[in-house]
């Protein structure tokens, strides 16, 4: 808890590090718009000198652990100091009073001086780009050295994938945090999907739609289990990785072929729309061929009985009714069936 004492009138001094060494004289607190200062010809010769480091913690495409950076540049800090009325309130630039003073943090260690004989304290106001900082806290400045802390985004990597190890994209997944905020993701072609994560926290993650032809996760890597999804811990600068695996499937397309016979006993063929193939599997699947004469479904690996029946408008004979396929995960089994035209003949 930072001791809130009030500067006495008079105790405040200017920067010393702009001054004149030597020059003597009794300080007096001054204002000038929100700002405190002491004029120059005011400032004590007396000065403190104080060293100012950012140490990052950075996440890069490398690694998921934290990699160390001893020292950020570009990070800005405000300097205050409380007012003989108790009000925290900003140190003037000796330079230029109508302005707060800052301090900017170079590639190394930064070093500055104040006057002594005062309480003042540091608050970060900004920090370099992908940076998180604590713009709340006051920091003592006590002499010596000062190390400030700044830490990128945690990061939680999703992945979709098959048995076979192929991206399954488009699923769409719901992050749940401790504090109750729900945020929705989608994988992207390569299966992937990436939540930033600001504060340390653990998410629950489930998959809540599935595009056509993908089927439910059977395991899921990178947590604790969870009802229908996983428990990941999050933390600034790490990435968890978390994994859901579908199997992988099968497909099956049914090609459908109408034989025609004209009037001079000329045989063609064309598409046949309307045939209904029932895969008997749980739960049962059904579709009908379109106008190219096809139809396809995504099934898992196994052996599955078929029904065929036609509902179109025309007078066909189907060549089987009933039958047994077998799919194969990555694969796709082709049907290729011709129906005849039941009214086709020869005429003589």
């Amino acid at each position: 808890m930072v001791n809130r004492r009030s500067i006495a009138r008079g105790a405040a001094l200017l920067l010393c590090a702009v001054l004149a060494q030597g020059q003597t004289a009794a300080a007096e607190e001054k204002r000038l718009g929100d700002y405190i200062y002491v004029p120059a010809m005011q400032a004590s010769s007396a000065a403190g000198a104080i060293s100012l480091r950012v140490e990052g913690l950075a996440l890069d495409a490398g690694s998921d652990e934290a990699q160390v950076v001893d020292a950020l540049a570009g990070a800005e800090f405000g300097v205050y100091v409380f007012s003989g009325l108790g009000e925290l309130t900003p140190w003037a630039n000796p330079l230029y009073p109508s302005e707060p003073m800052r301090i900017r943090t170079g590639d190394g260690e930064t070093r500055f001086t104040l006057p002594q004989g005062a309480e003042f304290y540091l608050r970060q106001e900004s920090a370099p780009q992908g940076y998180l900082f604590d713009d709340e806290t006051l920091i003592p400045v006590t002499g010596g050295e000062i190390v400030v802390r700044n830490a990128m985004a945690g990061q939680l990597a999703v992945c979709t994938v098959d048995s076979l190890g192929t991206p399954v994209a488009s699923v769409v997944l719901e992050a749940t945090g401790e504090d109750g905020e729900r945020r929705t993701l989608t994988t992207d072609e390569n299966g992937e999907a990436v939540l930033t994560c600001e504060q340390a926290q653990r998410y629950t993650v489930r998959e809540v739609e599935l595009p056509e032809g993908a089927f439910a996760a059977r395991s899921i890597s990178g947590g604790e289990a969870a009802q229908d999804g996983v428990v990941a811990s999050v933390s600034p600068a790490h990435r968890t990785r978390v994994t859901f695996e579908h199997p992988a499937s099968g497909s099956v397309l049914l090609d459908m072929r109408l034989t025609v016979i004209d009037g001079n006993a000329q045989t063609g063929e064309r598409p046949l729309e309307g045939v209904r193939m029932e895969i008997l599997s749980d739960p049962a699947i059904s579709v009908v061929t379109d106008a190219q004469g096809q139809a396809r479904a995504s099934l898992l690996e196994g052996t599955y009985d078929v029904r065929l029946s036609y509902e179109g408008g025309e007078n066909v004979i189907l060549p089987v009714s009933e039958g047994q396929m077998i799919v194969q995960s990555g694969a796709t089994t082709v049907i290729e069936l011709s129906a005849l035209e039941a009214t086709g003949r020869v005429e003589w």
